[in-house]
């Protein structure tokens, strides 16, 4: 993994920026609620069961819910937003759902068509997207992307 996490980019301005410290804060905590336990590979992939009982699952449909109402309010780039969602994959997987149950709990996504839907979280200088692939109607695959 790279920890190196100053971006040059180029800028209309000056030629080229490099990232706040609030970029670097926000990188370090979507790394930090990725891993687990250090081991880096979890924050390149989703959960693959399901890990939602009882409890569990009133806190992450509340937690749904929460990641859909920040999304409505910040048209979709919200950076607690984001956090959220790296929070909310981490502890439960919709694969198997349909795409209908999914929509119900995390709102309108950013793109959808029959073979799969994108949540797109951008900040302005990076973010992430979750890439929900469709068969017949039920998620069969989650892939977060991130996208610097």
């Amino acid at each position: 993994m790279n920890t190196d996490h100053t971006v040059i980019r180029p800028s209309a301005v000056n030629g080229y920026m490099k990232r706040t410290p609030l970029h670097h804060l926000l990188q370090l905590a979507v790394i930090f609620m990725c891993s687990n336990s250090g081991d880096e590979s979890r924050a390149e992939t989703p959960p693959k069961e399901p890990a939602v009982t009882g409890k569990s699952q009133e806190s992450t449909e509340a937690l749904a819910k929460k990641i859909s109402a920040s999304r409505a309010n910040s048209n979709g780039s919200g950076a607690g937003a984001l956090l959220e969602m790296h929070q909310l994959m981490k502890q439960w997987s919709p694969v198997g759902l349909a795409k209908e149950k999914v929509i119900e709990l995390l709102g309108k996504p950013s793109s959808i068509n029959d073979q799969g839907m994108i949540y797109r979280f951008d900040h302005g200088d990076g973010g992430w997207q979750w890439e929900f692939d469709l068969e017949k109607g039920l998620v069969s695959k989650v892939r977060p992307v991130s996208l610097e």
